[in-house]
């Protein structure tokens, strides 16, 4: 499963259009600082699509392979120690911890919205509580029990826990940020 809310890609694609005419007017009306203009939009740009699209969760069968704007985490599930949902799903394991930036929490006020079905799904008798992290229709509740099922059911063979880094998110920051320092020099 891999989740991303559209939201995120529409403000990604709002914000390409509007940088996109950004600088379709920084180069017709002031031709001279156009190209600074423009390395402005281009940086803020990488900044905004490093946020808001590069961010991602996939539970595939044996392992987690979170996402995030700079780096790319493979956790099998071996490894993991404690899935928590406090501020986004974070997985801790052998002195490490890693935290999705693609399932963050939700609010405080989430409850409000909770359905029967959330309470029913989760085994809740009356008078149990859970956080609105781990209701399983927000997106961090959905990964994190479909971690805990899987580390449960035993599928614990692959301890593997790598970071790298994510190379599209580093390119779409640095390179227009290299722009920025060339056309501002």
């Amino acid at each position: 499963m891999n989740n991303r809310p559209t939201s995120s890609y529409v403000i990604a694609i709002a914000s390409l259009v509007l940088a996109g005419l950004a600088m379709v007017q920084a180069i017709w009306f002031d031709q001279q600082n156009g190209v600074e203009t423009g390395s402005i939009v281009l940086f803020l740009l990488g900044l905004i699509w490093a946020y808001y699209v590069f961010p991602k969760v996939e539970v595939k069968s044996d392992l987690v392979v979170v996402t995030n704007p700079l780096t790319k985490s493979e956790i099998g599930f071996g490894a993991i120690e404690d899935v928590d949902t406090r501020f986004a799903l974070k997985l801790v394991g052998d002195g490490k911890a890693v935290s999705a930036w693609a399932a963050p929490a939700p609010g405080r006020h989430r409850h409000r919205s909770a359905s029967p079905e959330d309470f029913k799904f989760l085994g809740l008798r009356s008078g149990e509580s859970v956080r609105p992290g781990d209701l399983p229709s927000s997106i961090s509740g959905s990964f994190a029990y479909q971690i805990r099922k899987a580390i449960e059911e035993g599928k614990t063979n692959n301890r593997i826990w790598s970071t790298k880094p994510n190379w599209l998110g580093v390119a779409s920051v640095v390179i227009p940020l290299v722009v920025l320092v060339a056309t501002h020099i």
